[in-house]
């Protein structure tokens, strides 16, 4: 067995035996292999100074001339000073999805998000695109994949849009990384479901009574001391819930009256607070070594569950369909009666309330005059 010279052709090809190298006469470099396991197209160019043998793909899929025809364009861009196998040998290191993904969430999101953020994007990567598409080289994430996941969720299409964001943010980052060509992200142009945004404001009636509630409930003892500090506060702030309960006392400046919550969701900001949020706080009952304004009951932690009692609560006062997050929406509908837009928008620190970058935020005794005129409705309601 050895190598010989012919043109390459479907008759000299299928001549071939394992073993047998032929060398096309038409074109210098180019020629066919065969092995027991089928013959392949080939160039064998010099580059950087050695030779390389650089397949070109396997005889049946590719004709003789269909082959030719690619040796031609590969050996022109070699003789203009190019290197064809740079491109495939990059290929064949490219990163997995589940190799990329754990370099993102480490380094980028890790780096450049809120530390909720993080662990947000941590529990769907590994939930929801892991299994079914982190062994897939990430160059070969296509539109079916994305689809295919997306449908897969669409008992809750919530879910199943929040998945396609964040696998879109990692995709793009395989771009910006070279892994993808770019605008090549499969993610741009998968059409999300639509969702329902649950809003339950309640009335000033309500947050009146329930007010009332509260306060009878912390003299009596029937509920968590904490849980209720929470529920008023989050009816006197306005503020999220994720921002009460992680709420130290370092946060709190009584003296300014105010909370300076350092990792909101909007960014670093001041939460002016009315005298009765003051008054609120003065009260609370302090754990010596716990640092949180609402504690947990393990030793130094913060309250966690705030579900339970507010279901108990809405429960006994007839609320239906109320979520801790309406509450957000009551202060905010019923500020916006007695106060001005930009008075609202600073109070409650929405970013989807500021209309333009060079809009003037209104002054903390604004502010404070607001929140004020909405406690004394609160506490005057029956």
């Amino acid at each position: 067995m050895g190598s010989r010279a012919a043109r390459l052709s479907l008759k000299s090809i299928e001549a071939l035996k394992p073993g047998e190298i032929l060398w096309d006469t038409d074109m210098p470099r180019f020629g066919a292999r065969c092995r027991s396991s089928g013959t392949s197209y080939f160039i064998k160019p010099r580059i950087g100074g050695r030779q390389r043998w650089i397949t070109i793909g396997r005889h049946g899929p590719l004709t003789p001339a269909e082959a030719r025809a690619k040796a031609k364009v590969l050996l022109g861009a070699v003789d203009a000073g190019q290197d064809p196998t740079r491109e495939r040998d990059a290929r064949r290191t490219l990163p997995t999805l589940d190799q990329l993904a754990e370099l993102w969430l480490a380094g980028h999101v890790a780096l450049k998000r809120r530390a909720s953020t993080h662990r947000e994007y941590q529990r769907i990567v590994y939930r929801h695109i892991i299994p079914p598409l982190g062994h897939v080289r990430v160059d070969r994430i296509c539109r079916a994949d994305v689809m295919a996941l997306h449908e897969g969720l669409a008992e809750t299409p919530y879910a199943a849009n929040r998945v396609v964001a964040v696998l879109s943010a990692l995709l793009s980052h395989a771009e910006r990384l070279g892994h993808r060509q770019p605008g090549s992200n499969p993610c741009k142009g998968v059409e999300r479901y639509a969702e329902k945004k649950r809003k339950r404001p309640l009335t000033a009636d309500e947050l009146g009574r329930l007010w009332h509630y509260l306060n009878e409930l912390d003299a009596d003892g029937r509920e968590n001391h904490w849980a209720i500090v929470a529920l008023k506060l989050l009816i006197l702030t306005g503020c999220r819930k994720s921002e009460v309960l992680t709420l130290r006392w370092t946060d709190v400046d009584f003296e300014r009256g105010i909370l300076r919550l350092r990792d909101a969701k909007t960014g670093d900001r001041d939460v002016v607070l009315s005298d009765l949020a003051q008054q609120t706080l003065a009260v609370v009952h302090r754990i010596d070594g716990n640092p949180f304004v609402t504690c947990g009951a393990r030793k130094g932690a913060r309250l966690v569950n705030l579900q339970k009692p507010w279901r108990r609560i809405c429960a006994a006062l007839g609320f239906q369909n109320a979520r801790i997050h309406d509450l957000r929406h009551s202060v905010a509908s019923v500020l916006a009666r007695t106060a001005p837009f930009v008075v609202v928008r600073d109070a409650l620190g929405h970013r989807q309330m500021q209309t333009t970058s060079g809009y003037s935020h209104a002054a903390n005794d604004d502010v404070r005059r607001a929140v004020d005129d909405f406690a004394k409705l609160i506490v005057g309601a029956r």
